[in-house]
């Protein structure tokens, strides 16, 4: 009979008694059923033999399992290494991120996107006329270059001094605008009697009851703490615009 060979496979090998190798084989015929049937037999060269060769065998059949001796004919060949691949499996990487892991990730991406969107909040403020005015200015430029600085390794800092000069980044540029327009508002010391007679330079109305209704700290957070005399002025320049103090 003839069966059409759907795969095979050495199921042991070994030597006889009298030394000479043997290999059991499996042999699977296409029977048109998903599994097939099975076939055993001694005769290893059904090994070359690849899926959709036909052979010519004679079948035994012992305790309900069948067998072959030999192969009595190819019928047709069809080399192992020619017959089709079987189709490669799609490997699905494996996330083992676990809840925790997201939620970090996106605060950390979120982090980073709200220092860069505040840092170029900075940048065009700076190119505002009063933008010196708000409180705290120099303070938060600073801080915002030293980040950019950072952020850039250090680049501006790290450059050897035989090295001609690089041109300036937009950033240092917008840096040496407000050091000039700095250094274009002379401001005088702030002290509480220098404040007073600031806002009264503005009118007889502006007295020292109006300067306090009209900011956030006491006489005494003023006194303790100079750096607060700056903050309250910023509290009058915001709501007197027009103010400038220098």
């Amino acid at each position: 009979m003839e069966i059409k060979v759907k795969s095979t496979h050495v199921i042991k090998d070994g030597n006889r008694k009298d030394g000479t190798p043997y290999k059991w084989v499996s042999v699977m015929a296409d029977d048109g059923s998903e599994k097939g049937t099975e076939y055993t037999t001694f005769d290893s060269s059904v090994l070359k033999l690849g899926p959709g060769s036909v052979i010519e065998i004679n079948p035994d059949t012992k305790e309900g399992k069948l067998s072959f001796k030999k192969v009595v004919k190819v019928v047709s060949e069809i080399p192992v290494q020619q017959a089709p691949a079987p189709a490669a499996s799609v490997v699905t990487p494996k996330n083992d991120m676990s809840k925790e892991d997201w939620a970090e990730r996106d605060r950390i991406e979120r982090a980073s996107i709200e220092v860069q969107v505040a840092y170029k909040g900075v940048v065009d403020l700076i190119k505002e006329p009063n933008a010196w005015k708000v409180r705290g200015f120099e303070s938060l430029v600073r801080k915002s270059f030293d980040w950019a600085l950072e952020k850039l390794g250090g680049a501006v800092a790290s450059t050897p001094a035989s090295e001609p000069a690089k041109p300036k980044s937009n950033a240092d540029a917008d840096f040496d605008k407000l050091q000039s327009g700095s250094q274009k508002q002379p401001q005088k010391p702030f002290t509480l009697g220098a404040v007073l007679t600031w806002c009264q330079s503005h009118g007889k109305e502006y007295t020292r009851d109006w300067f306090f209704k009209n900011i956030s700290l006491r006489e005494d957070q003023l006194l303790s703490n100079p750096a607060n005399l700056e903050r309250a002025v910023g509290d009058i320049i915001t709501k007197k615009p027009d103010w400038v103090w220098q």
